[in-house]
């Protein structure tokens, strides 16, 4: 008997979970992709921009540009007059004052006296021309030499977004689910309201770090939520749903930048709503699983009766009669449990440290990629800044599905390997594209940003197959928090070659490119039973698998082979039969309550045996064998 038979008899997907899923996690999950893109339209450094020189301001255009130093940009042909460039950052230090007066009689030799005049830095601010959204950077005078702040920003972001990794994931699991959700959605409300009245530079980075503490989180711990509400055959659903919701507010972040092109009122669009929400603590229960594992009986049936209550379904006492079984055989199991599972275990075993190793790169090149081109999207498209950021969003959805079919039928490793190594190939030979031709540049970002996308949904799906099932939840947590670090190379990568449109690309290809290939040295997992315990998760794919690439299980290679029973952490695998032996010889109730392994293995294609349809309601559910069997 599992959690989930209990689930069965209240509704695992009716009007309450529906109510709580499309009311709450889906627009939560939105707002996490807004959060997660906004910056980049709040820092847009303009194209065009000179030194503000005030003497020279009530003069026309041609005369405000004699201040600026100039030089010959390109040359068409030899017939041609040179096209100049004017400097961004630079002007002449004439006595303007001295010049007003004169510049109407004899403009000509005016300028001449000026060009011939020192040249400074630019000393009373600057002009910005043909600005599509007005961005801290043209409030702030964040160019020149104070252009790196907008990279130091974006790093504190993803600083931000690595602490809350570590914080909301161990107060989702101290305090709740509930509790960690509500706290993420205060923070990204008051710090996004906050950062529209900001002062100045260093007030709206700090509340940009504290936005990034909760973005990561604000998807992960919601999806978490709403898988624990439902049974397992609806949880990929429930998954897909929340992951097409965050891929949905990316997408409308571009609309909303286009309709409010000024950064405060953009803030204050994004902020506002999340209050309501907040009103969502008077409806919204704890995760019944987290109430489980913590043997919170009282809160747990206040939780079933409403929901079979909502849903129109009859709680019978019988039902909770098997939710107290349920829960002394977790407090006996909890109390039988001596030692747990720490994260030098990842290490100790040389085949398990090999694996983490290589899963921790392949992540930390793959989200450093994803990410990277994500936040290099606007310096894309030319004038098209809204376009090159929306087209870069959209092409995530065909990827995800693409791949999902694709790994259905080849595997894993294969398809990551391939879009890795293809995404960074195609990143990389726009260094022979002519910088003339952004559109080019533009196809080309866009193929590789598919390939990425479609490689970074692999990952988190071949992951969390690798690792052993007593260390999976550290090993993914693990390798997600030093993959995250990656995301800080984004932002310095993208500022190192501001000068050369192709530079980052190349760079973040070859990202690419080594990542695509450590995959080759770890097994495949489909059509495989997935490693239990630490003796498992050391076997597993010990042998050499860089050259088998193409060899895949077939359905009659694995049919036949048995599943082990359960078997505990510090157990080998030869002692799997005499375990399962004893499993069967175990007294009834404990045998009701046994969970049944097969059911949360990846055993493929073997098809577990269809059992007797037994109504859960019955009381003769709960009768021993021998009872049973004299009534028969």
């Amino acid at each position: 008997m599992e959690f989930d038979d209990i689930l069965l008899d209240v509704g695992d997907y009716g009007r309450y979970q529906l109510f709580i899923l499309c009311g709450f996690i889906l627009p939560v999950c939105l707002f996490a992709g807004i959060h997660s893109f906004i910056q980049l339209f709040q820092s847009v450094t303009p194209k065009s921009f000179r030194c503000h020189i005030p003497e020279l301001e009530h003069f026309n255009a041609t005369m405000q540009l004699i201040g600026i130093p100039r030089s010959v940009k390109q040359f068409f042909y030899e017939s041609e007059s040179p096209v100049y460039q004017y400097d961004q950052c630079t002007m002449f230090t004439a006595n303007y004052t001295a010049l007003h007066g004169i510049l109407h009689n004899s403009p000509n030799s005016s300028a001449t006296n000026v060009t011939q005049s020192p040249i400074a830095p630019c000393q009373s601010g600057w002009i910005y021309q043909n600005v599509q959204i007005h961005s801290v950077v043209t409030e702030f005078d964040l160019v020149c030499s104070r252009d790196w702040l907008v990279t130091l920003a974006l790093v504190c972001f993803t600083l931000g977004s690595v602490c809350g990794l570590l914080v909301f994931g161990l107060v989702s699991d101290y305090f709740g689910r509930k509790i960690t959700i509500f706290m993420i959605l205060a923070l990204q409300a008051i710090f996004g309201l906050l950062s529209s009245f900001a002062p100045n530079f260093a007030a709206w980075c700090t509340c940009r770090f504290f936005i990034g503490l909760t973005v990561p989180s604000s998807l992960r711990i919601p999806m978490i939520y709403a898988i624990e509400l439902v049974r397992p055959e609806k949880r990929t659903r429930v998954g897909i749903l929340s992951t097409a919701s965050y891929a949905v507010g990316t997408i409308m972040l571009a609309g909303l930048a286009y309709i409010l092109p000024e950064w405060r009122r953009l803030s204050l669009a994004t902020s506002l709503p999340e209050l309501v929400l907040l009103l969502a603590w008077f409806f919204i229960p704890e995760s019944p699983r987290w109430l489980l594992a913590k043997h919170r009986s009282v809160e747990i049936k206040d939780f079933l009766r409403f929901t079979a209550q909502v849903n129109g379904k009859i709680l019978g006492s019988n039902t909770l009669n098997k939710l107290d079984l349920i829960l002394d055989h977790e407090a006996a199991s909890s109390n039988a449990a001596k030692t747990s599972p720490t994260f030098f275990d990842l290490f100790r075993l040389p085949n398990l440290r090999k694996k983490t190793f290589l899963i921790t790169f392949i992540w930390f090149s793959n989200i450093s990629v994803y990410m990277g081109l994500s936040y290099y999207s606007p310096t894309l498209g030319g004038s098209s800044l809204f376009l090159s950021y929306l087209l870069s969003m959209v092409m995530e959805i065909p990827a995800y599905g693409i791949v999902w079919f694709v790994t259905e039928k080849l595997g894993r490793r294969l398809p990551l390997c391939v879009a890795m190594i293809c995404g960074g190939v195609l990143c990389v030979i726009t260094v022979a594209l002519p910088e003339k031709n952004p559109d080019a540049i533009l196809v080309m970002y866009l193929l590789g940003k598919f390939c990425i996308s479609a490689s970074f949904f692999v990952i988190c799906v071949y992951a969390g197959e690798l690792y052993p099932t007593v260390v999976r939840g550290i090993g993914l947590a693990t390798s997600a928090t030093f993959a995250t670090l990656g995301v800080c190379l984004g932002p310095v990568i993208i500022h190192i070659g501001k000068d050369y449109m192709t530079l980052p690309l190349v760079i973040f290809g070859i990202f690419a490119i080594l990542g695509g290939f450590a995959p080759l040295f770890l097994p495949e997992t489909w059509h495989q039973k997935l490693p239990e315990t630490l003796a498992e998760g050391e076997e597993f794919g010990s042998e050499a698998v860089c050259f088998n690439l193409f060899k895949l299980k077939t359905y009659e290679s694995t049919k036949h082979q048995p599943i082990p029973g359960m078997i505990g952490a510090s157990e080998t695998k030869e002692k799997s039969s005499s375990l399962v032996t004893h499993s069967l010889e175990k007294d009834d109730a404990d045998d009701e309550l046994a969970f049944e392994r097969k059911a949360h293995l990846r055993s493929f294609p073997s098809i577990p045996q269809k059992k007797a349809a037994v109504r859960l309601n019955s009381a003769t559910y709960l009768m021993s064998k021998q009872d049973r069997a004299a009534l028969s």
